[in-house]
């Protein structure tokens, strides 16, 4: 077991960019559903490559014992981004309680809000039960690209509330991800996405 279980966990994450910050939520649901009752993580508001951001967590935080790295797999397939990660640990001589955690979603962040949007309760919370032309979960880690699929469902569905009035495609799409984000707060809704459950196994084997 590489660090304690329980208790309370500080972490730092270093995302690709300023809207992939929702996975914050997730990084907590999941250090939460590990057992831990005091989770904070630290967003590394900076962009770079992988080793540039580390040393950078690592003059913040050089005892630092648990940091998430995350890199959509894009195109390439996801065990090329996981391998991009471990060639920039190279040289940083970790110490054996500390961690660095990939969070690969497949192909974007948003694919996950799609997979979620797949769960009735979900979608009923965040005002998507009644949103036709949803990508199935067996479909959308083949997509060419989820921002756009959730920016069109988020536009279908502001059309519903405006009950027919027509409002600019992409106004507010920000914040609706955003909110979409903040309201997984339940692991289970990720059940059966693939890049989740490897993150997720990936954690707690780790933590464990």
């Amino acid at each position: 077991m590489s660090l304690a279980a329980k208790g309370s966990v500080s972490c730092y994450f270093a995302r690709e960019g300023s809207s992939d910050e929702g996975l914050i939520r997730i990084i907590e649901t999941t250090l939460y559903s590990l057992g831990y009752d005091d989770v904070n993580v630290v967003p590394l508001r900076k962009k770079g490559t992988v080793r540039t951001l580390l040393k950078e967590v690592f003059s913040l935080s050089p005892g630092c014992s648990l940091v998430f790295v995350h890199r959509d797999s894009d195109n390439v397939d996801r065990n090329e981004r996981r391998n991009e990660i471990e060639q920039a640990l190279i040289g940083f001589n970790l110490s054996s309680n500390q961690e660095i955690v990939p969070i690969i979603p497949v192909k974007e962040s948003e694919s996950w809000i799609l997979h979620a949007l797949n769960d009735e309760e979900y979608a009923e919370r965040v005002g998507f039960s009644e949103v036709l032309g949803l990508p199935s979960r067996k479909d959308i880690p083949g997509l060419r690209n989820a921002k756009e699929e959730l920016e069109r469902l988020c536009a279908v569905r502001d059309e519903k509330l405006c009950k027919g009035k027509r409002r600019r495609r992409g106004a507010g799409f920000s914040s609706h991800r955003r909110n979409l984000f903040e309201s997984l707060d339940e692991i289970d809704y990720l059940n059966d996405c693939l890049s989740f459950k490897e993150f997720y196994l990936d954690l707690s084997s780790r933590l464990f």
